[in-house]
C-alpha cells in the first residue's frame, strides 16, 4: 500500500475516533430539550383548562349576582353548588400545574421563586407565545372574577341587613300590640333590633 494513502487511511480513522466520543457526550441535550418541550406543552395544556374554568366561574358569578338581587334563593343555592364543582376542579389543576413546574426545573432553573413570566422567558418561540397568551387571560380572568365576588358579598351583607331589620320588626310585634308614636316611629322598636341582633 501505498504509505501516503496508508497515513490518509489511518489519519481519517483516527478523526472518525476522536469525533465519536465528542458526539456521544451531547446525545443527552435533544433528549433534554425534548422533554422540556413535552413539559411545556402539558403546562399549556393545564393553563388553557385554567382559563376555560375560570371563565366558566365568572359567568356563574353574574348569573349568582342576579339572582341575588331578585332574591331568588333557589337559584342562589344552584350557583352555590356550581362554585364548589368549579372551585374544586380548579385546585385539581393548579395540583397539576404545580407539579409540571417541579419536572421543568428538573431540566432548566427558574430560580427560588418560579413564576410564570420566568417559564415565559426560557421558552422559545410558539411556546413563549402561547403561554404569554394564557397568562394574560388569566390575569384578566382573576380580576373580573375577584370583583364579581366583592360585590356579591356586598349583596350578601346588604340582604343579611335587611333580614335583620324585617326580624327586628317581627319581633316586636310579636311581644304585643304596637305601639305608635306622634311622629309614626314604633315605640321600643330600637330595642327590639338589639335583641334580635344578639340572636342572629
Amino acid at each position: 500500500m501505498n504509505p501516503a494513502r496508508q497515513t490518509l487511511t489511518y489519519g481519517a480513522a483516527a478523526r472518525a475516533h476522536r469525533v465519536a466520543p465528542r458526539g456521544n457526550m451531547h446525545t443527552h441535550l435533544p433528549n433534554e430539550n425534548n422533554k422540556k418541550k413535552s413539559i411545556l406543552d402539558a403546562l399549556l395544556h393545564v393553563l388553557r383548562e385554567e382559563v376555560s374554568l375560570y371563565r366558566s366561574l365568572a359567568d356563574l358569578l353574574a348569573q349568582e349576582q342576579q339572582a341575588l338581587i331578585r332574591a331568588d334563593t333557589e337559584a342562589i343555592e344552584e350557583a352555590g353548588k356550581k362554585k364548589e364543582t368549579l372551585t374544586l376542579k380548579v385546585r385539581l389543576l393548579e395540583e397539576s400545574r404545580l407539579s409540571l413546574v417541579e419536572k421543568l426545573e428538573s431540566v432548566e432553573s427558574l430560580g427560588s421563586d418560579p413564576t410564570l413570566s420566568r417559564i415565559i422567558a426560557m421558552a422559545e418561540g410558539p411556546e413563549a407565545a402561547a403561554l404569554r397568551e394564557c397568562q394574560s387571560e388569566l390575569r384578566t380572568l382573576y380580576d373580573t372574577t375577584s370583583n364579581l365576588v366583592r360585590m356579591n358579598q356586598r349583596l350578601v351583607g346588604s340582604s343579611l341587613q335587611f333580614l335583620r331589620g324585617s326580624l327586628a320588626i317581627l319581633g316586636h310585634l310579636s311581644d304585643g300590640p304596637s305601639v305608635y308614636q306622634r311622629d309614626g316611629a314604633v315605640a321600643g322598636a330600637s330595642d327590639s333590633q338589639g335583641q334580635v341582633d344578639q340572636k342572629v
